[in-house]
């Protein structure tokens, strides 16, 4: 069974916004209200992909691949994947002292006994071809590891209520906004 969209605005100024779309028809408040969630959703992917990307220092891409975002009920589901960035992705370089990575750290390679030296897998390792991989000299057969970046969802597993708070924020502010504009739109259409 489909609910009907209902909009409840608190604000003296927004009541006239109200009254406006309670006098739409019922198809159009359901376009409306269906444009409004849909944009409110990409605004909110955006902006944490955009403030995760400052915080971990990885390319916002790189974050909107590890996220998913739903619209059930009215309401705006993020759900981003915990699992750490390949280095990979992040586009290294090697080099003779290590591996480098644009606006990150450098995988030094170490000198002496029992160290670590950082390499890129050939493109004839079929699995691994790409992947950033160490190399600890001390064990016996020289075992080989899969160096990983940090998580997508590091951010908001620092700070949870930070994150949710101002999500939450931007997410009923544009919803308001984006209602507005598509009631003032829908309206046009029905005087014409």
């Amino acid at each position: 069974m489909m609910m009907a969209p209902r909009l409840d605005l608190d604000t003296a100024d927004l009541q006239r916004i109200e009254r406006m779309f309670t006098a739409l028809p019922y198809k159009m408040q359901r376009i409306a209200f269906g444009r409004a969630a849909a944009r409110t959703k990409q605004v909110v992917e955006r902006t944490y992909a955009r403030f995760a990307s400052q915080h971990i220092r990885v390319p916002q891409r790189i974050i909107k691949r590890a996220m998913r975002s739903r619209l059930e009920e009215g309401f705006v589901t993020l759900t981003v994947k915990d699992r750490n960035i390949a280095l990979k992705e992040l586009n290294p370089r090697q080099s003779a002292r290590g591996i480098t990575i644009t606006g990150r750290d450098m995988y030094r390679n170490l000198e002496g006994d029992g160290m670590a030296k950082f390499f890129i897998a050939p493109s004839n390792a079929k699995s691994i071809a790409g992947h950033v991989m160490r190399r600890d000299k001390n064990a016996g057969r020289t075992p080989v590891r899969m160096m990983f970046g940090p998580s997508a969802a590091h951010a908001a597993r620092e700070n949870p209520k930070l994150y949710e708070e101002l999500l939450a924020e931007i997410a009923r502010n544009q919803f308001a906004h984006v209602i507005l504009q598509q009631v003032t739109y829908l309206m046009g259409r029905t005087a014409a």
